[in-house]
């Protein structure tokens, strides 16, 4: 995405909407973006009494329509300081920002999260993965056409 950093910039200028999920390092090429990584702990769910900590903040918000927690955790990659004014709809065990919604810092639109659902529902071994996706994708579709 480095390389096209500018024709996202553009677009967001011009009002567009960008939705960047996962590992995408969203802050190397999207604008106003404060990321810190973290290691993931990739097996936290071995342990049956563990919880990663992941809290839908927002339930009322259009994107998280119908999911609750357990279809929003697998594991993190890192958080946001998001912006002020930015909806903050999901945070780690910290109260940190771990999908948000930025309609402040550009004409345009972000969607951003440390969420990683694509590879995981493509590796078919996570399957929160594909149960997030089956909620977001309609949520989301639904959000940017209201």
């Amino acid at each position: 995405m480095m390389p096209q950093r500018q024709v996202v910039a553009d677009h967001l200028e011009a009002g567009g909407t960008v939705v960047a999920l996962g590992e995408s390092r969203s802050d190397l090429w999207l604008p106003f973006i404060d990321f810190t990584e973290t290691p993931t702990n990739w097996w936290w769910w071995r342990d049956p009494k563990a919880d990663l900590g992941v809290s839908i903040v927002a339930p009322d918000h259009p994107l998280m329509r119908g999911m609750v927690k357990e279809d929003v955790t697998w594991h993190l990659h890192g958080w946001f300081q998001p912006p002020e004014g930015a909806e903050v709809l999901l945070t780690d065990a910290e109260g940190r920002a771990i999908l948000y919604v930025d309609d402040v810092s550009t004409p345009g639109r972000m969607i951003l999260s440390t969420l990683d659902p694509m590879f995981h529902h493509g590796s078919h071994f996570m399957p929160a993965t594909t149960r997030f996706l089956d909620r977001f994708v309609p949520n989301l579709k639904a959000y940017l056409h209201a």
